[in-house]
């Protein structure tokens, strides 16, 4: 069976018409809200048998207020992760459970069936398992900055995990996207400080001694679109494998605003 739970936790953040860097002339007096939906499910791959099974666990904040704020930020969380298009979420958790379990019975049942016959102790390896949460992290005023942390089992021996981040604008609830904070031209700059902040990190002089260490084999420094804006640095989350060896979770490059000053575009 499954069980969902609303609880409600506001989370405020204030809608500014600030520049990026502290500048804040006119506050609006509104507030982003947020709701949480918990759900989760759990279906045997062979009813009424305790395993395998697949279990989904999901826990997601979503905008209430203001109205048509919150519907923008909600609607790009659900495209995003669901690739669902004008439908609430409960009704898209929903339908996303019920494809999953019915694709997870399709695809491993005869597998399953085939295996068993051989060795009756295998079952563990055909245990699925999709772990979702999203949270806003109201770090930048001016911005709804939002995250999401997927975590899927498959029968594998290992879990794959991936963190999305999503900023949107608090006035409006439109995405915003680097083009809209940067000026033109700015991106060999900006990669420029994205590999001087990774080269810090990890301790290294030279580009070189990053790849030594498994860094950029196949791709040179770029900025991400999944980023987020924290209260004094920029994060660029980068997926496993996308700059680093795919044993890596997440690198997370920071890069302090007080380097992006002139690369930002400045407030009308």
């Amino acid at each position: 069976m499954g069980m969902k739970r609303t609880s409600i936790r506001k989370i405020g953040v204030i809608i500014a018409w600030g520049a990026l860097c502290g500048a804040c002339d006119t506050m609006i007096s509104q507030k982003v809200a947020f709701k949480e939906l918990e759900y989760e499910k759990k279906a045997s791959l062979l009813p009424p048998r305790r395993k395998p099974n697949c279990k989904i666990d999901i826990e997601l904040e979503y905008a209430t207020v203001p109205k048509e704020t919150a519907r923008k930020i909600n609607a790009e969380i659900i495209r995003h992760i669901f690739h669902y298009e004008g439908l609430p979420l409960r009704t898209v958790v929903d339908s996303f459970a019920r494809h999953y379990i019915r694709n997870y019975r399709e695809e491993v049942m005869p597998i399953y069936e085939a295996d068993r016959e051989h060795d009756p102790e295998t079952a563990d390896w055909y245990d699925y398992s999709y772990t979702l949460k999203g949270s806003e992290k109201g770090e930048r005023r001016g911005f709804v900055c939002y995250e999401l942390e997927l975590e899927r089992y498959e029968g594998s021996t290992q879990s794959l995990r991936n963190v999305y981040a999503l900023t949107f604008d608090a006035r409006t609830g439109d995405r915003v996207y680097l083009k809209d904070l940067f000026i033109p031209g700015s991106e060999a700059a900006l990669n420029a400080l994205l590999l001087e902040a990774l080269m810090q990190e990890y301790g290294c002089n030279t580009k070189a001694e990053l790849q030594e260490q498994g860094f950029l084999l196949l791709t040179d420094m770029y900025a991400t679109e999944n980023f987020r804006m924290g209260k004094r640095e920029m994060k660029f989350i980068y997926q496993p494998s996308e700059i680093a060896p795919s044993e890596q979770e997440e690198i997370i490059v920071e890069v302090p605003y007080t380097l992006l000053t002139d690369l930002f575009k400045k407030e009308k």
